[in-house]
């Protein structure tokens, strides 16, 4: 089992709107997914995973998702999907978009903002390994002690 990354993306009202109606379904389980197929098309149908590492970022779309007042939270395979919301960017130029995001198992964690700006996306992610202020920040204080990072 891959390790999953925690992702929120901040956006305003009109914004998380329009991810919503857009980009918003159910999977075959009735669960509510960010598919990141209707933001970036796959064409190897069979065999895309290298081409969803390419353009997603990750390997598969974003599951367990939480729609909260002007946020999406869900999780991602191994890594976030900075590649999305630079496409969301590219597509949605008037809006901003912001993922925090972290990853426990391999211990990073950081933000990523991309907005359209003279004529190109301008994408701008910062990350960083993760310190004992971070697990305690996120409420894994007693991850510190598998990790051994006491």
């Amino acid at each position: 089992m891959p390790n999953y990354c925690c992702n929120t993306l901040i956006l305003n009202e009109n914004s998380l709107r329009l991810i919503c109606k857009n980009y918003v379904r159910k999977d075959k389980d009735s669960e509510r997914i960010f598919d990141f197929e209707l933001i970036e098309p796959i064409e190897d149908k069979v065999d895309g995973h290298i081409e969803r590492i390419h353009k997603w970022g990750t390997k598969w779309v974003g599951y367990d998702l939480i729609i909260g007042d002007r946020t999406l939270d869900f999780y991602t395979t191994w890594s976030p999907p900075i590649p999305i919301i630079k496409k969301l960017a590219e597509l949605h130029k008037d809006f901003v978009f912001r993922l925090e995001y972290y990853e426990l198992g391999m211990a990073f964690r950081g933000t990523a903002t991309a907005k359209w700006q003279c004529g190109e996306v301008l994408i701008d992610d910062q990350y960083w390994d993760m310190t004992k202020d971070d697990y305690i920040e996120l409420g894994y204080e007693g991850f510190l002690e598998t990790k051994n990072c006491g």
